[in-house]
Parts: C-alpha cells; sequence; structure tokens
C-alpha cells in the first residue's frame, strides 16, 4: 500500500459573503422548481385561452353566428382563472 501523504488544513467560520453563497447553493434549485411549476400553469392558461379564441375566429369566419354560446366564454374564463 502506498502512503498518501494528505495535508489536512484547519478550517475557520465563514464571513456572511460566503455564507450567503452557501445558503444560496442550496436553496436555488428548490426554489427552481416552484418557478417553474408556475410558469407551466401559466403556459398552460394562455395556451387554452390563445385555443379558445382561434375556435372563435375559425368559427366565425366559416360563418356560423354563435361560438357556443356563453359557455364557451365561461370555460375559458375558469379554466384561465384555475391555472
Amino acid at each position: 500500500m502506498q502512503n498518501n501523504n494528505i495535508e489536512e488544513i484547519i478550517s475557520r467560520p465563514l464571513t456572511d459573503e460566503q455564507r450567503y453563497y452557501v445558503e444560496q447553493f442550496y436553496k436555488e434549485p428548490v426554489e427552481s422548481l416552484g418557478r417553474i411549476e408556475e410558469t407551466a400553469k401559466f403556459l398552460i392558461g394562455t395556451s387554452s385561452a390563445t385555443s379558445g379564441l382561434y375556435l372563435a375566429a375559425f368559427k366565425l369566419a366559416f360563418g356560423e353566428r354563435t361560438v357556443s354560446g356563453g359557455i364557451w366564454f365561461v370555460e375559458r374564463c375558469f379554466l384561465f382563472l384555475i391555472f
């Protein structure tokens, strides 16, 4: 077996600045998951609202007078508010 010469270094207390960066290193991955989740909810809501508007525009362009009545609007509003 080889004798590994490992030098031990005596540690010192962290400064406030170093402590801040250590805390951010551990907190950032956890906080980023919440931000990603909120962004996903926003994108789902906006895409459903946009698809509803496109559907309404196509129906009106092809000559239909109503676009599923008032239920269409209420459904899209509730879907947008949920997300």
